[in-house]
């Protein structure tokens, strides 16, 4: 907020109670100021209306001084308001006549005539302007199919900056695809990996500072075919003879052989982040969900420079797909029989399995009192889908309108959903499946080095999503 008095600009840039961080000179008493945005660089500035002559004064640094610029628009007594009426970027002025309660618009900021007159209010309104439109819709997507042939992928990622992608095949491979479209074995772990059921390679992350230090993760499953007994986390180093194990981060046991949850990513805060499952079982046999000295049924900070670890979120069933968008992830939490979750929260929160599943209280009075984070969606098992392949949120460049989307899937049910949020809530939201096509086992979606996004499938196809 900012505050005018007598020739004074008193600035404060955070919502609470206390003294300006900034002050400056600018106009004289009486001038009526106003804000906005007048170059397009991103920052508000301060503008001033002299009631008594018209003069509208700009200046875009936040200091004293001369006006930069100044113009007539209006008369005396007309009223100063700023915004960005025709959607270039850039804020222009309106005045607000009360003499006959109409708006004159000017879509730029020099002396004209008005680009927009309309009548609006009476005369003793004061005008005031902001963004109250509805949220804008979500745009037409649709998915081209950019390679294929593989052994059921079960994920892809890509270093940031990066132009090459990583396929992960449950059995234990990585597959890089360069930009020219060719293929090669980027490593080979299948020896080691238990891939029955849902065990298999599961997970990959590259450092955030790949590029100077070429460490790369894994999480994994070790056992037999039939019967996984542990996920890994491992850390290896691209050397000129290709991959070399430094050490193992992380070892957890497994007390049955699914629900080993899956997703590896680096966070904002650049430590590694785990989903686990609650150690599989129905209706979470072992007690994982709702204790904090277990790292199953959660989601597991690492901190690579140490090889520390710990609980970060709980309450989880499967976690098979996370990403985070800010402080906040977006997790897609496989259900039991009744109902598939997104929901988004934050370090320390309890999604509340086996208490909940979905909106639904399962075990009665312990419902009472728990507080759980509930989900963002819940899909209906099995009318909307038996197992929620979550999810990114789209932060590329080439399809503007999808921005801070997060978009998901069902492994069993091959739609495509998306939304977004705007203070925890859903503002936007569409299912473009009837459009896109409906696609059959979607196994994950993936994030290449620029943020556009991808689906793999069980047919062994990777579509990248693109504008529709």
């Amino acid at each position: 907020v900012a505050i005018y008095r007598n020739g004074e600009v008193f600035i404060r840039n955070e919502l609470s109670t206390g003294v300006a961080e900034r002050s400056f000179f600018f106009g004289n008493p009486g001038d009526r100021p106003f804000a906005g945005d007048f170059d397009g660089d991103g920052i508000d500035s301060v503008g001033l209306y002299r009631e008594s002559t018209g003069l509208v004064y700009f200046r875009n640094p936040l200091d004293s001084g001369v006006a930069e610029f100044e113009f007539f628009y209006g008369a005396p007594s007309d009223r100063i308001v700023a915004g960005d009426w025709n959607g270039n970027g850039s804020d222009s002025v309106a005045i607000f006549r009360p003499s006959d309660a109409q708006f004159y618009f000017s879509f730029e900021n020099v002396q004209q005539e008005a680009d927009v007159v309309l009548r609006f209010g009476s005369g003793s309104w004061w005008p005031v302007a902001g963004d109250v439109g509805e949220p804008r819709g979500l745009p037409d997507v649709a998915y081209q199919e950019i390679a294929s042939g593989f052994s059921s992928p079960l994920f892809l990622t890509a270093p940031e900056g990066d132009r090459r992608l990583f396929v992960v095949e449950k059995a234990g491979r990585i597959i890089q695809i360069a930009a020219d479209g060719s293929r090669s074995t980027f490593f080979d772990m299948s020896a080691i990996v238990a891939s029955g059921g849902e065990g298999g390679l599961l997970g990959l992350a590259f450092h955030p500072a790949f590029g100077e230090n070429q460490l790369f993760y894994v999480h994994y499953t070790e056992g037999t075919d039939e019967r996984v007994e542990r996920t890994v986390v491992r850390e290896y180093r691209l050397t000129e003879f290709g991959p070399s194990s430094t050490r193992i981060l992380l070892q957890v046991d497994q007390p049955a052989t699914n629900h080993n949850g899956g997703m590896l990513q680096f966070g904002p805060d650049g430590f590694l982040y785990l989903g686990l499952g609650d150690g599989g079982g129905g209706n979470d046999p072992f007690g994982n969900g709702q204790n904090q000295n277990t790292l199953l049924g959660g989601i597991v900070r690492i901190d690579v420079a140490s090889g520390s670890s710990s609980l970060w979120a709980y309450g989880l069933r499967n976690p098979w797909r996370f990403d985070f968008d800010g402080d906040s992830i977006y997790i897609g939490d496989v259900g039991q029989s009744a109902w598939e979750e997104v929901s988004v929260g934050q370090e320390g929160d309890n999604f509340g399995w086996p208490v909940f599943e979905g909106f639904q209280c399962r075990l009665g009075s312990a419902c009472e009192g728990l507080n759980a984070t509930p989900p963002i969606r819940a899909m209906a098992n099995p009318d909307e889908g038996r197992s929620v392949t979550g999810g990114y949120v789209y932060r590329g460049s080439e399809i503007p309108g999808l921005q801070g989307t997060f978009l998901y899937s069902d492994f069993v049910s091959g739609y495509l959903r998306g939304f977004r949020l705007d203070n925890g809530q859903v503002v936007a939201e569409r299912d473009w499946t009837s459009t896109a096509g409906q696609l059959a086992s979607v196994s994950s979606f993936g994030e290449d080095g620029f943020g556009e996004l991808y689906v793999l499938s069980f047919d062994g196809k990777i579509r990248k999503l693109v504008a529709g």
